[in-house]
């Protein structure tokens, strides 16, 4: 059952973040989409720049950073641990460069 649980979670993450996603759109469109759709944000004005916020949620990280992260994924009893790491040939700003979540919530993050 437990399994199951876990399984229909991450699956609504990933359709999630693969519906927002859609169409690969620069920074500035992606976060003025997320925060159009979501205007009463907590992380609204960290989105808008770019920035990670501890307690942001999967879908948030995605909007205010982008996609295309490598994820290592532990589900246990305790819960789904999940480590994204930005691919080392990306172009992007290595600020975060590893990201990690608990039960879909940002915990912390490492830069290289």
């Amino acid at each position: 059952m437990k399994k199951i649980l876990c399984l229909i979670v991450v699956l609504v993450i990933f359709v999630t973040c693969a519906t927002f996603e859609v169409g690969n759109l620069n920074p500035k469109k992606r976060r003025a989409e997320y925060i159009s759709q979501h205007p009463n944000s907590r992380f609204r004005v960290s989105i808008e720049s770019g920035n990670l916020v501890i307690g942001m949620t999967q879908v948030e990280v995605v909007a205010s950073i982008g996609s295309g992260w490598k994820i290592n994924r532990t589900t246990g009893s305790y819960g789904v641990h999940e480590q994204w790491v930005l691919p080392h040939n990306s172009v992007r700003d290595s600020r975060y460069a590893y990201l990690y979540f608990e039960n879909g919530i940002l915990v912390s993050w490492q830069s290289r």
